[in-house]
């Protein structure tokens, strides 16, 4: 099977950690598709909960050090999708991407693989972490086909969370990396066996935009008692 990767073209731990974590796991991208970076005008929440800092490389180098093809291009470009044709790629994978369009998602035989940081439908968007704290939901990791629609798609597995009673919320969020990076190598094996079935999402859940100040507020002051309560969350 034949895997494309979309990564940021500058250092980022998921770009990374996704192409060391498919090379040692014997699947060897055809092509690394790297978008450079550009300004988004989305407001930034003031709670932290990844890590101001991390022992990241660059992927241009990763690449180069792994033999593996490496593109700078706009993600959505008719360039990418002539290389997606031209290579006769099955299978994307997003560790680092925007909102693909619908003629770059098409071009793949099978689809683009993603792994969200929350359970599709009830938790898409931004600060999947925090809301779910706020709307008193399990964290979750859902790995879905994209659609042209945000954080949709048919789902192919999701996976609970666990939180623990002296857990931060950077805990939590470096968990869900790391259940990210399992079930990304668990499901590209699936496909290339043959062994994926895809379950369709009907409803358009709760889409949530960045938290406010005064929802990080209430955050802070509810968080202990979700960890407490965590386990009997639906």
């Amino acid at each position: 099977m034949r895997v494309g990767v979309f990564v940021y073209d500058f250092p980022h731990f998921k770009s990374q950690q996704g192409i060391y974590n498919l090379v040692v796991n014997g699947i060897k991208p055809a092509v690394v598709f790297a978008q450079e970076k550009k300004e988004l005008k989305i407001t930034r929440s003031a709670v932290k909960v990844a890590p101001s800092w991390l022992a990241v490389n660059h992927p241009s180098h990763i690449t180069k050090a792994l033999g593996l093809r490496y593109y700078v291009a706009d993600h959505d470009s008719e360039y990418v999708e002539k290389i997606i044709e031209t290579l006769r790629l099955d299978l994307g994978v997003v560790l680092g991407a925007r909102i693909l369009k619908k003629h770059t998602i098409d071009a793949f035989k099978i689809g683009v693989l993603n792994m969200h940081p929350g359970i599709i439908p009830v938790n898409r968007g931004l600060d999947n972490i925090k809301w779910a704290v706020l709307d008193g939901i399990k964290q979750g990791v859902t790995g879905h086909l994209i659609d042209d629609r945000v954080d949709m798609g048919a789902v192919i597995d999701i996976r609970i969370v666990p939180v623990h009673y002296n857990d931060s919320l950077m805990d939590i969020h470096l968990r869900v990396q790391d259940i990210e990076q399992l079930m990304m190598i668990d499901i590209v094996k699936a496909y290339s066996e043959g062994a994926v079935r895809t379950i369709p999402v009907a409803s358009k859940g709760k889409y949530h935009k960045a938290c406010t100040p005064e929802e990080e507020a209430l955050l802070l002051s509810q968080f202990d008692y979700y960890k407490q309560n965590y386990d009997d969350m639906k």
